[in-house]
């Protein structure tokens, strides 16, 4: 449903979430849409709807994924959670690799030049192998120049990075930028809303830029003067209330640089280290894992030392069922504050193994013995209930805000 709104719409049309909005979901929207019942519908519209069929869609759809394309749409569970919040999120999503990555690790744009100086290249590599050790996910618009830079000095080190492209897969201008495909698949992912099958899709940079910036955490800016292409992705960050790093200009008086102290000015963070991107990153999700401090050496690079941790005493068995049953009370404090009646049967079975504590959907299937679709089916229902929140990280626990 999803493909074929897309095919009727064009990829990054605005039209698709405007005449949505009013629907509770695909289903019933695409229901309207093939019997040209939605309101405000453009001739052209009603003409892309009638024209489609379901029959292409199925032969479009097996086309992709016999070519070794994966296929994600608005609201899957492989849907990068972060692009969700985007305003006007691609609907469907192409990627080579693994798509998991995106919902798994924290991601980083970073923007530059593709003519950058030597100072810059310097800069790109020394800062992108720096975040990429510690786990964090470069991604870049796979240009030359910083782009191209910024993913070698990756996955020269061996990790993971993120590709997006503003073509469909598998349409290279070059034998250079196949290969850099080619290799950012090997570990990482290539995404893109592009497919030579749609209907008005042509190649938009913007369009891209507001994935790249929209599967990030935050930006990190290179090099930019006033003219640069770049400075889109500055736009589109600020839009997105995205966190901006910044490189300091090499020389004031270089324009080059300009559109760097631009940011400056206007309050996006200067950054000396790689370090400063972890001290200074948002603490209510930390880029890095909990378990773990930065230090900064001379040399600008890092070592790590582990946290001290007290050692947990292991709990008597009547502590278990003490907190077992304070648990139970939980729930049932929680359905007194909705005026409802507790749960029973499957959506019983997981609020009680949620008062443990907030788990993944697939812990939830393992600890009830339920199929995962059941699983998440029962979730969402729990959610409309009032009973069950969607957290980060793909998370689920009890609403206990609902209580207080």
């Amino acid at each position: 449903m999803w493909l074929w709104s897309v095919m009727v719409f064009g990829p990054a049309n605005k039209r698709l979430w405007e005449l949505s909005a009013n629907y509770d979901g695909i289903t019933q929207f695409t229901s309207d849409l093939f019997r040209l019942k939605v309101s405000d519908l453009r001739e052209d519209e009603k003409k892309a709807a009638k024209a489609i069929t379901a029959a292409q869609v199925r032969e479009l759809y097996e086309k992709i994924t016999a070519s070794g394309i994966g296929m994600t749409c608005y609201g899957a569970e492989d849907y990068p959670v972060m692009l969700s919040g985007v305003a006007n999120p691609p609907a469907v999503l192409f990627y080579k690799g693994d798509i998991r990555l995106l919902n798994d690790r924290a991601v980083l744009a970073v923007i530059g030049t593709r003519d950058p100086s030597e100072y810059t290249e310097r800069v790109c590599k020394s800062f992108c192998r720096g975040v990429s050790e510690r786990g964090v996910l470069i991604a870049t618009g796979m240009a030359e120049g910083v782009d191209a830079l910024a993913l070698g000095a990756c996955m020269d080190s061996g990790r993971a990075v993120v590709g997006v492209s503003a073509k469909s897969l598998g349409e290279f201008s070059s034998d250079e930028e196949k290969a850099l495909f080619d290799r950012i698949c090997e570990k990482g992912v290539v995404v893109t809303e592009q497919c030579e099958a749609f209907r008005h899709s042509p190649v938009s940079f913007k369009n891209r830029n507001r994935i790249t910036i929209g599967i990030s955490r935050a930006a990190l800016f290179l090099e930019c003067s006033a003219q640069s292409r770049g400075l889109d992705n500055y736009a589109k960050a600020l839009a997105q209330g995205k966190q901006i790093y910044v490189i300091p200009p090499h020389d004031l008086f270089d324009r080059r640089y300009s559109g760097q102290s631009h940011m400056i000015r206007n309050g996006c963070r200067p950054v000396f280290t790689p370090a400063d991107i972890f001290r200074t990153f948002d603490s209510d999700e930390p880029m890095l894992a909990d378990s773990e401090d930065v230090y900064i050496r001379p040399a600008d690079d890092f070592i790590v030392r582990p946290k001290r941790r007290k050692s947990a005493k292991p709990k008597t068995e009547a502590a278990v069922q003490e907190d077992m049953t304070a648990g139970r009370a939980g729930v049932t404090q929680l359905a007194q504050a909705l005026g409802v009646p507790e749960p029973q049967g499957d959506k019983g079975t997981i609020c009680k193994v949620l008062e443990g504590g907030e788990m993944l959907a697939d812990e939830i299937a393992a600890k009830t013995g339920l199929d995962i679709d059941s699983v998440l089916e029962t979730l969402t229902d729990l959610e409309l209930d009032g009973f069950v929140v969607s957290l980060s990280g793909k998370r689920f626990g009890l609403d206990v805000k609902a209580v207080k």
